[in-house]
């Protein structure tokens, strides 16, 4: 909705809890999570909005560029 919120950048871990350490993600829990984070986004703010978009998972191909022809008046 535009709201400033924290962001996570970079390279991150998702852990569980356990009483006094670490634990591992519940299956259940690793699904999420990898659903949630796979598809990196970009964050852009727009004056006081926060724009985000997904970064695509690989760049598009660029189609090749031709000059249209040119018709000199002589």
């Amino acid at each position: 909705n535009g709201e400033m919120y924290d962001a996570v950048a970079g390279t991150f871990l998702v852990v569980g809890l356990g009483e006094e350490d670490f634990a591992s993600l519940t299956p259940e829990l690793a699904q999420k999570y990898e659903q949630l984070f796979h598809q990196p986004e970009a964050f852009l703010k727009l004056g006081n909005r926060l724009l985000v978009l997904p970064v695509p998972d690989e760049p598009p191909t660029e189609k090749p560029r031709t000059k249209p022809p040119v018709e000199y008046d002589r």
